[in-house]
């Protein structure tokens, strides 16, 4: 399994539980873009409700994938639970999606998982940034 070596934010604790638990029911070899996934659907409403929406994700959850028309019509009744789902199908299946259908519904804490899971798949953006740009420290 990926080890993520920065920090990683989780909203809640069941988050973090639903992450854990959807990393070991998803069989593949544990991508960034896997874990970046798990990461954004362990996410789905654990801030409204203790488990979230973990049942509707895993029933979404096949033998050849995550079954995404399905979960995103399941997702359909709640804007940033819908947000969150389209945000994980573009990760992992590059389904469409733009930057507004992602980030207008959310709230902070919502915000701060989608931005998390952009640095799980770009990690070295932040680590190079000043290497790469030197006069960017210049005045």
């Amino acid at each position: 399994m990926i080890s993520l070596k920065r920090p990683v934010y989780f909203i809640t604790r069941q988050h973090k539980s639903n992450y854990q638990r959807l990393l070991d029911l998803m069989d593949d070899e544990k991508t960034n873009v896997l874990v970046a996934t798990a990461y954004v659907l362990g996410a789905i409403g654990t801030i409204d409700e203790p488990e979230g929406r973990m049942a509707e994700v895993e029933a979404s959850i096949t033998d050849s994938g995550l079954n995404w028309d399905a979960l995103l019509e399941t997702m359909d009744n709640n804007p940033v639970d819908q947000a969150l789902t389209r945000l994980a199908a573009h990760l992992l299946d590059n389904r469409p999606v733009t930057i507004k259908d992602v980030f207008v519904p959310l709230n902070d804490e919502y915000q701060a998982v989608a931005y998390q899971a952009l640095l799980i798949l770009f990690p070295s953006f932040s680590k190079s940034w000043e290497k790469r740009y030197e006069f960017a420290d210049q005045d």
